[in-house]
C-alpha cells in the first residue's frame, strides 16, 4: 500500500489518479490552505492538524485534531477531536469527541460523545449517542438516541428580526453583515443578463428590483448568514467569499423560503474579502 503526504494543492494534484493499488493520503497543513480533493479512487484521505479539506464524489476522509472538512455528494467523513464538518447531499458523517457537524440535504450523521450537530433539513438522518447535542431547524429530527442526548429545537423565524437573531448575524452601526460566494474576479451569474461585479468598497444595487416574486426568483440579490452556507449555491475551486453590509430596510424576508440560511436584499455595501469563517483577508 502506498502512502502520500500532502501539504499543498500542488502536491495533491501531483498524485497519480489511475493507480490500482489502494493508497493512504495524509493531508498535513497548519497554514490555513484549503485542499480540494476530487476524482480519487482506491484511497482513504486522512486530515490532521489545522488542515482544511473540500471533498466531492465518493471520497473517504478521516479527520482529527482541528481539521475542517467540507463534503458533498457521497463522501464519508469520520471525525474526532475538534474537527469541524460541513456536510451536504448524501454525505455520511461519523463524529466523536468535541467535533462540530453542520448537516444539510440528505446527509447522515452518527454522533457520539460531546459532538454538536446543527441540522438544517428534514431529510437529514441523525443518530445520537452519549452526551451529543443536536440543534435542529426546519423540521429536522433525531432518528434514534441513547442516554444523555440533548436536543434543542430552533423555531422557524417569522420575521426578519427573528431571522437575524436566530442566525446570529454580526451587527454594524447601521446594518448587519451577510455573505456571498463569488468568482475569482468577484462576479456572480457570470455570462448572463444578471451578471454582477461585487467590487470591494462599493455599494451594489439590484438593477431590476422585483421583491414581490418568491425569494429565489430574479429581481433581488441573495446572501447567507455564514460564508459556508454559500457553498450550497456555488462550488468552483477558485471562488472567493465576501462580506456585505446590508441595512434592514434593504433586506427582504420570506417566511416560507426554501433556503433557510439565505436572505434577499436590494442593495448592500461590499466590505471585504473573507475566509469561509468570515475572517477578513
Amino acid at each position: 500500500m502506498k502512502t502520500y503526504t500532502v501539504k499543498t494543492q500542488e502536491e495533491w494534484d501531483a498524485i497519480p489518479q489511475n493507480e490500482v493499488e489502494f493508497r493512504e493520503i495524509w493531508i498535513e497543513n497548519s497554514n490555513g490552505i484549503c485542499i480540494n480533493i476530487t476524482q480519487i479512487e482506491n484511497a482513504t484521505v486522512y486530515a490532521s492538524d489545522s488542515a482544511t479539506v473540500n471533498a466531492w464524489g465518493s471520497a473517504t476522509v478521516r479527520a482529527s485534531y482541528s481539521a475542517t472538512v467540507r463534503a458533498w455528494d457521497s463522501v464519508t467523513v469520520s471525525a474526532w477531536d475538534s474537527v469541524t464538518v460541513r456536510a451536504w447531499d448524501s454525505v455520511t458523517v461519523r463524529a466523536w469527541g468535541s467535533a462540530t457537524v453542520h448537516a444539510w440535504g440528505s446527509a447522515t450523521v452518527h454522533a457520539s460523545g460531546s459532538v454538536t450537530v446543527h441540522a438544517s433539513s428534514s431529510a437529514t438522518k441523525l443518530y445520537g449517542h452519549e452526551d451529543s447535542v443536536f440543534i435542529l431547524q426546519n423540521g429536522s429530527s433525531v432518528a434514534s438516541t441513547t442516554k444523555d442526548v440533548i436536543v434543542k429545537i430552533i423555531n422557524k423565524p417569522a420575521t426578519l428580526e427573528e431571522w437575524i437573531n436566530i442566525k446570529c448575524l454580526e451587527h454594524t452601526s447601521d446594518g448587519v453583515i451577510i455573505y456571498k460566494r463569488v468568482s475569482y474576479d468577484f462576479k456572480t451569474q457570470e455570462g448572463t443578463k444578471n451578471e454582477t461585479v461585487w467590487t470591494i468598497g462599493r455599494e451594489i444595487k439590484v438593477p431590476n428590483l422585483n421583491p414581490d416574486e418568491q425569494e429565489y426568483e430574479e429581481g433581488k440579490f441573495h446572501a447567507c448568514n455564514k460564508p459556508w452556507h454559500c457553498d450550497e449555491f456555488r462550488s468552483n475551486a477558485d471562488d472567493k467569499y465576501i462580506a456585505i453590509k446590508a441595512r434592514r430596510e434593504d433586506m427582504e424576508f420570506y417566511p416560507n423560503d426554501i433556503y433557510p440560511n439565505q436572505i434577499a436584499f436590494k442593495k448592500g455595501f461590499v466590505m471585504y474579502e473573507c475566509d469561509v469563517d468570515g475572517n477578513e483577508i
